[in-house]
């Protein structure tokens, strides 16, 4: 994987488990980031309790498409039945989701799915050195779980007055994010699950045309900041060194194509689409993004504008808010006005923002 992606993150390995009581209180999650959580001795029940959440509710939240769901719920975890850390990716998974939807019980599961979590990074990192043909289906979905848990778990932090959330842990979140094209790239991996039965998680459905669902005004505000940015860049680029402008080019025209793929699907529906730009960004943009650089913020900002669309997925529910946020923090008053219009974005339904925020 990457530099900086999973490889680099720092998680005990689990000892045996007592559970924890229920608290509404759940002020100290952080508390519980690296410590071996506690989980009762009749654990198998609590897991029955966390596939059957996972197979009834948590899979239809991580795609749109009904194939893609049908792989989610039926075929992966048929997959996980022989593969360990899969199974436990799984189950962290379902009690992330568990805690988000159960509040008076968020500290609980969240202890839980730490466990789990625990469980399935070590197992991942054991079979990521030697990815065969029988195990490139897990490995690839370990991967997208692990970034999805990342998410979550980010967006779960964001919301939490009492936890500190900062730029930096967003750049290290899109490095993670990253690793799954790293993954996939890595020997012969992305052949073998092109050659099995979850193939069509990779590939993107519809022709060269635009998805109808998605309106003209849409697209055309869309067009337009990325082409304001754009015109910005090159305005600035006396300001940069070369090698800046460069990546700043590239994380602005990577996010344009993504956008362009959404538009072959649905966007308000097939959010894996967009998790395309932080795979194929570069690790010197990421870079720019902890160096708080003005330009390289207000891509970040657009690329949660776009995030929105899937504000109502629990994965990142308020995440894309919380950072226009911080980036406006961390920007002088001559940038606030390039943040405005997706910060208005985040806190409203698209179709009522117009372009009155962008001025040459």
């Amino acid at each position: 994987m990457a530099e900086g992606s999973s490889n680099e993150v720092s998680i005990s390995q689990p000892t045996p488990p007592t559970e924890p009581k229920d608290s509404p209180d759940d002020s100290h999650i952080s508390s519980h980031r690296d410590e071996t959580p506690q989980i009762a001795p009749d654990h198998w029940l609590q897991d029955l309790e966390l596939l059957h959440q996972y197979c009834t509710s948590t899979y239809r939240t991580l795609s749109g498409r009904n194939d893609v769901h049908d792989m989610w719920q039926i075929i992966i975890p048929r997959i996980a039945f022989s593969c360990d850390f899969l199974m436990h990716g799984l189950l962290a998974l379902s009690a992330l989701h568990l805690a988000h939807l159960q509040q008076y019980k968020r500290r609980r599961y969240y202890i839980i799915s730490t466990y789990h979590q625990n469980l399935a990074i070590g197992g991942f990192r054991s079979a990521l050195p030697n990815v065969t043909q029988q195990s490139a289906d897990s490995v690839m979905v370990s991967a997208i779980i692990i970034a999805l848990f990342a998410f979550a778990s980010s967006a779960m932090k964001s919301t939490d007055p009492n936890e500190s959330f900062t730029l930096n842990e967003v750049a290290e979140l899109l490095v993670l994010v990253r690793g799954i094209e790293d993954t996939l790239a890595a020997g012969n991996t992305r052949r073998w699950v092109y050659e099995g039965p979850l193939a069509s998680m990779l590939m993107v459905p519809g022709g060269d045309r635009a998805n109808p669902t998605t309106s003209a005004k849409d697209r055309e505000i869309f067009s337009t900041h990325f082409a304001e940015v754009q015109k910005l860049i090159d305005r600035r680029k006396d300001d940069f060194p070369p090698e800046v402008v460069a990546s700043l080019n590239e994380g602005l025209v990577e996010l344009e194509r993504t956008y362009e793929v959404m538009l072959k699907s649905n966007p308000v529906m097939n959010s894996g689409y967009i998790m395309r730009w932080p795979n194929v960004i570069s690790m010197d943009f990421l870079f720019l993004i902890q160096q708080r650089n003005p330009i390289a913020l207000i891509i970040l900002s657009l690329f949660c504008a776009m995030l929105h669309y899937h504000e109502d997925r629990w994965i990142w529910y308020q995440w894309p808010a919380r950072v226009i946020d911080l980036s406006r923090q961390s920007l002088d008053p001559e940038w606030h006005k390039w943040i405005e219009w997706p910060k208005d974005v985040a806190a409203k339904n698209m179709k009522y923002i117009n372009n009155e925020h962008y001025g040459s």
